[in-house]
């Protein structure tokens, strides 16, 4: 009597192998969405030149360089506002050290005239 399992990972197993091929150092995790997206769509189709090319995918690709660049600017725009955000935090915490050893050199001065 032999007992036969099957391999219900494979399909899985079969994406990691696929995303193993498009795995580049800088892509992000949404490009990877997107690509795997596409090629999923694309193997949908006995052959690729079966896709078809509709006006909204036409559409889709002329608008894309715009979109990137919205997308790059947004970006740009949020890290500028973190960084002055951390600048302002910088020179909060530095203006609170500043203080506090205002205070400590006041109460300095004012032990060394009342033991005088």
């Amino acid at each position: 009597m032999i007992l036969i399992l099957s391999h219900g990972q494979a399909s899985i197993e079969r994406g990691f192998s696929i995303n193993k091929h498009i795995e580049v150092e800088n892509l992000k995790e949404m490009s990877y969405t997107v690509k795997r997206l596409v090629y999923d769509n694309i193997q949908s189709y006995t052959h690729v030149h079966e896709v078809p090319i509709t006006e909204d995918l036409w559409k889709s690709v002329a608008s894309s360089r715009t979109k990137d660049e919205e997308y790059l600017e947004e970006n740009r725009k949020q890290q500028m506002a973190i960084s002055s955000q951390m600048k302002r935090k910088h020179f909060c915490d530095e203006l609170e050290v500043l203080k506090r050893g205002e205070k400590m050199f006041r109460r300095i001065k004012i032990s060394r005239n009342f033991c005088r």
